[in-house]
């Protein structure tokens, strides 16, 4: 099972679309 690396990459974009809207 990949779930917890499918989770871990989704957490990622968000993390970096959160950094993105910040910057903004």
């Amino acid at each position: 099972m990949e779930r917890e690396e499918y989770i871990f990459k989704k957490l990622g974009s968000l993390s970096a679309l959160d950094k993105a809207l910040a910057e903004e």
